[in-house]
């Protein structure tokens, strides 16, 4: 990522884009949330979606918690799924992501979602 933004090394974008594949094909999952960011844009949201989901199914309690809001709120090009939100915000409450617990009470709450079971 030092060489996406520059810091500390000349900036080439070519280099750090290559760099931070090879360390998410080694399922590097900070890499592959760091090149979700990188490439977080409207117009193309396929990888950046496919990153974070992987980095979510291997821990990554951003992953998980940033894959939650995209599916409560329906953004990024996937349909709206509370369900999916509800299960990303379990997996990262349970990592240990401070805001999770926090927004999938907040689905209950807001009787989005049916009490009782997890919804995993």
């Amino acid at each position: 990522m030092m060489h996406l933004a520059g810091a500390g090394v000349e900036k080439n974008e070519g280099l750090g884009i290559w760099l931070s594949n090879a360390a998410c094909g080694k399922s590097h999952a900070d890499a592959m949330v760091c090149l979700a960011a990188y490439l977080d844009t409207e117009e193309d949201t396929h990888e950046t979606i496919g990153l974070l989901e992987k980095a979510a199914m291997l821990g990554h309690l951003e992953g998980a918690y940033r894959m939650a809001r995209i599916y409560e709120k329906g953004e990024k090009g996937r349909s709206k799924s509370l369900q999916k939100a509800a299960a990303r915000y379990g997996i990262a409450s349970r990592l240990g992501h401070k805001r999770a617990p926090c927004s999938l009470g907040n689905l209950y709450a807001a009787g989005s979602l049916e009490s009782g079971g997890d919804p995993n």
